[in-house]
């Protein structure tokens, strides 16, 4: 359907569900985690429950600002590996494989769907939205059939769901503790139960802090969040010239990273992320710093 099609299909309320299209469903199981996919009428797989909580302590979590390039990232092969967008081109560089993966943005999966389908093949358990696995049905409905893909929905962009006012997340925010919002700003806010869905903060990476800590990891070590310098250009570690995407990074910093990542650092957490991007713009008041040689010595302080 065209756009103007979309738009009669799916509401205002509904406007999150309009990149999906129309030939696009998924359809809940007696599981709560497990979702039939269908494409056209016909079904090309099922989503999987999100895995256990982990046994080791530490997680490393890649993302992709330019930093990463001056890593030997060789070095963390056998640690656990959570990766994000790109970040399955910088771990093919080095010989590594990820544990996790995340993506969420639609536009990822349709300017970079040979990176989605190179990340489901390494074995990864993947987090993907239902936008993107919409992508995935229209593109390489083949890697449905061999890929772990759970369903990770972010809050009031659930599918299926109208998106609800801003008060209204607030007020169910106060009644379930699973959920922290800003009530001056409801977008900014973080889950403790990613099954209830989790807050995107214009940064896949933050996503992914929220699923670490639902996986129950002690220590996060987070790689090339760098977050693009202030005036300067963003870019990834795994693109560049006329290839690369643009970014919204220096759009979104003030008024929704910065917020989510100052959020994160007030709650009373068990997980402790570390950000060893000596060049992230986000400052270690925020985001205590460690290098890349501490983290892999494990010297971790007993305290921030």
């Amino acid at each position: 359907p065209s756009r103007k099609a979309l738009r009669v299909i799916y509401s205002t309320k509904l406007k999150h569900m309009r990149p999906a299209g129309a030939s696009f469903k998924l359809q809940s199981t007696s599981h709560p985690q497990i979702w039939e996919i269908f494409w056209r009428g016909k079904k090309l797989g099922e989503t999987v429950p999100y895995p256990e909580p982990l046994e080791q302590p530490n997680l490393w979590l890649l993302a992709t600002g330019p930093s990463v390039k001056s890593l030997d990232l060789s070095k963390i092969k056998g640690q656990l590996l959570f990766g994000v967008n790109g970040a399955i081109t910088v771990c093919s560089k080095h010989g590594i494989l990820p544990s996790y993966y995340a993506s969420s943005d639609h536009n990822f999966f349709n300017q970079r769907m040979s990176l989605v389908k190179e990340a489901v093949s390494s074995g990864s358990h993947c987090f993907f939205s239902f936008n993107g696995i919409s992508r995935i049905c229209e593109q390489a409905p083949e890697v449905l059939a061999r890929g772990k893909i759970s369903l990770f929905e972010i809050v009031n962009r659930y599918y299926g769901v109208p998106s609800v006012e801003a008060s209204e997340v607030v007020k169910a925010a106060q009644e379930d503790s699973a959920i922290i919002v800003d009530p001056s700003d409801p977008a900014i806010g973080w889950s403790y139960d990613i099954t209830k869905g989790a807050f995107a903060a214009k940064t896949i990476a933050y996503s992914a802090c929220q699923i670490s800590a639902y996986l129950n990891a002690k220590n996060v070590f987070i790689l090339g969040m760098d977050l693009g310098h202030s005036g300067s250009h963003p870019e990834r570690a795994y693109e560049s010239g006329s290839q690369a995407c643009s970014s919204s990074l220096d759009k979104d910093y003030s008024s929704r990273i910065f917020p989510s990542f100052k959020l994160l650092s007030e709650l009373n957490l068990s997980t402790r992320f570390w950000n060893l991007s000596a060049q992230s713009r986000l400052p270690a008041s925020i985001i205590p710093r460690m290098s890349f040689e501490q983290a892999l010595s494990n010297n971790i302080p007993l305290s921030r």
